[in-house]
């Protein structure tokens, strides 16, 4: 009654010993989980979800293992916009557009749970004007136009990019169903107008996706 383990996952196993059945020893256990449940500002629940907005808005404001921020420095119209672009199914097969599946460990420092979750929806944040703001990767009109009264000092022009900077190939590794869970590489992506531009010469980038777990394009 005291010791109920409530909100860490854990298995209770029992095996009995055969020494037929388990010739090198314990066998290796595994399982196929879900994650914790997580607020969401759109409706006020609280549930399991894998939407990427809806994960990094739980980690910025855990005080477990997250960075423990008030609720009230969230930028929550931020987060309902980025959550509604998330659940998006426009794609190509109709699967929801981003999602975030994966694990970190409380070893790695926040800024590199922060970089892997927002991998998941090739997404943006940051603190600005006294709350964090988030933004997934997808196209908007503009709708704010600058001209030199905008300027506070003057133009600069930077006429070409370090060729690090620049990449017309992306690689990388993923890990789902597909490949047992295990790590694996998800098929390489290539811009052929950014290749033809760069002269046929291919500059890739790797990129890691920790918390994508399918490789659909």
């Amino acid at each position: 009654n005291n010791h109920r383990l409530r909100g860490i996952s854990y298995l209770y196993v029992r095996l009995s010993y055969d020494a037929d059945a388990f010739p090198n020893g314990v066998p290796e256990i595994t399982a196929t989980i879900k994650g914790k449940k997580v607020y969401d500002p759109r409706d006020g629940s609280t549930a399991w979800s894998a939407n990427p907005a809806l994960c990094l808005r739980d980690y910025l404001t855990n005080t477990t293992y997250g960075l423990g921020e008030e609720a009230v420095n969230v930028d929550d119209d931020k987060v309902s916009t980025a959550a509604n672009v998330c659940d998006r199914t426009d794609t190509p097969d109709g699967s929801t557009r981003y999602t975030c599946n994966g694990a970190f460990t409380t070893a790695s420092t926040p800024y590199d749970n922060l970089s892997s979750l927002l991998t998941s929806m090739g997404g943006l944040l940051w603190y600005a004007q006294g709350e964090w703001r988030m933004k997934p990767a997808y196209w908007t009109e503009p709708a704010l136009t600058l001209d030199e009264d905008d300027l506070r000092g003057s133009v600069t022009v930077n006429t070409r990019h370090s060729r690090r900077d620049n990449y017309n190939t992306v690689k990388g590794t993923f890990r789902g169903s597909e490949s047992n869970w295990q790590i694996t590489d998800y098929p390489e992506v290539t811009n052929s107008a950014f290749l033809s531009a760069d002269n046929g010469q291919e500059s890739s980038i790797d990129l890691a996706l920790a918390f994508t777990d399918t490789s659909v394009e």
